[in-house]
């Protein structure tokens, strides 16, 4: 899957954000506020740095693989793969109630 946007910024750090069709399809069912939650969120990415202490509320999921959870509102959060050398992939959007839904033990 190719980048959705990738720009050069003057010191070079500024790197692609690979955003799914998915994704992009399941912003027309946002509130506005949300809509606006994610592309501005996802437009900081584009100069996101790991070890950086950005103003973007991002932890990492338990477990080997580099999946990261990014809030964007109380009610939406994130899914990203952040791995070193590679593009940042959002692999969803999910809420967290759902989460808690489907995981919780019964």
């Amino acid at each position: 899957m190719e980048p959705l946007q990738q720009h050069e910024q003057r010191n070079g750090r500024r790197q692609a954000v690979v955003i799914p069709s998915r994704v992009l399809v399941a912003l027309d069912v946002l509130k506005p506020e949300e809509q606006a939650a994610m592309r501005a969120a996802f437009q900081a990415l584009e100069t996101y740095e790991p070890d950086d202490d950005s103003a973007l509320d991002i932890k990492r999921a338990p477990g080997e693989e580099p999946l990261y959870v990014l809030r964007l509102t109380p009610q939406l959060w994130a899914l990203l793969l952040i791995a070193p050398g590679a593009p940042i992939e959002v692999a969803d959007i999910v809420r967290p109630e759902t989460l808690r839904r489907t995981f919780s033990t019964r």
